[in-house]
């Protein structure tokens, strides 16, 4: 099939993008029940997202000699945004999946109007809208990832400054207790056990000391998220600390011989 007959096909399709939006926001809130269940995203921002992705989807397909790098940045803000949102990945995925459903009705709708294309021809089309669908997909999650990953940082720098507060005694001031209580997930009222590791061997390389005091921190990341529920957190903390393990291990047994790291393996996460 020509480029050209697939963009003027795409052009067609192109004009009625507004409606063919409203229509897939509509179609979204009916088979995608995770945007109902989590109600983070608004309807303006979900038709925004549509309009956005469903044109550059189409511009794609029509191959009109734009960047590819700007066809996608519609793709990357959505993933962006809605990790910011918390949107589970897997929803947002399934929304662009519909979306290229809808498409491909629109897409054979318009061929038969114009007359222009063949069945033939729509198995091409069919063919690039996925593998265009997949790609924009693609482009999606890799932003998602990235900003989950940033977000997962900066919670943990929070909640690191929320716990060095309350060691520090400033758990005395109830706004602040609460405060902790509800972002690190723990009970204001309760018994703790508190568990006190000096990690600081002054005979010990200073690696060894940075790689130690690194895996005190990621072990309570990981347990932080595990009793709070918070799964990205838990994940992002628990893969580091297996990197860490290893690196560990590897110093003891540079500083203090095999048999040290042979002792000690057993003892961390794998």
């Amino acid at each position: 099939m020509e480029e050209k007959a697939a963009r003027l096909l795409a052009d067609g399709v192109l004009a009625r993008v507004p409606e063919l939006a409203d229509e897939l926001v509509r179609v979204i809130a009916e088979q995608n029940p995770g945007y109902r269940r989590i109600n983070v995203v608004s309807r303006d921002d979900l038709r925004k997202s549509c309009q956005d992705n469903m044109t550059s989807v189409l511009r794609l397909i029509g191959r009109d000699g734009a960047e590819e790098e700007q066809l996608y940045s519609a793709a990357r803000c959505t993933g962006r945004r809605r990790a910011e949102q918390r949107m589970p990945l897997d929803d947002v995925l399934r929304s662009f999946r519909l979306g290229g459903r809808l498409l491909w009705q629109a897409l054979v709708e318009q061929a038969r109007a114009d007359g222009t294309v063949d069945a033939e021809g729509l198995l091409e089309i069919a063919t690039w809208l996925w593998e265009v669908v997949d790609s924009t997909s693609a482009q999606v999650a890799a932003a998602y990832h990235v900003a989950e990953q940033q977000l997962v940082r900066i919670d943990e720098q929070r909640r690191a400054t929320l716990w060095e507060g309350l060691l520090r005694g400033r758990g005395k001031d109830l706004a602040f207790a609460y405060e902790a209580a509800r972002i690190i997930g723990v009970p204001v009222d309760g018994p703790y056990a508190a568990v006190v590791a000096d990690v600081e061997d002054v005979n010990a390389p200073a690696f060894l000391n940075r790689l130690l005091a690194e895996h005190v921190f990621l072990a309570s990341s990981a347990t932080g998220g595990a009793l709070g529920n918070r799964d990205a957190q838990f994940k992002a903390a628990a893969a580091e600390l297996d990197g860490n393990s290893v690196d560990l291990s590897k110093a003891i047994g540079s500083a203090y011989g095999p048999d040290a790291a042979a002792e000690i393996a057993p003892h961390l996460p794998a």
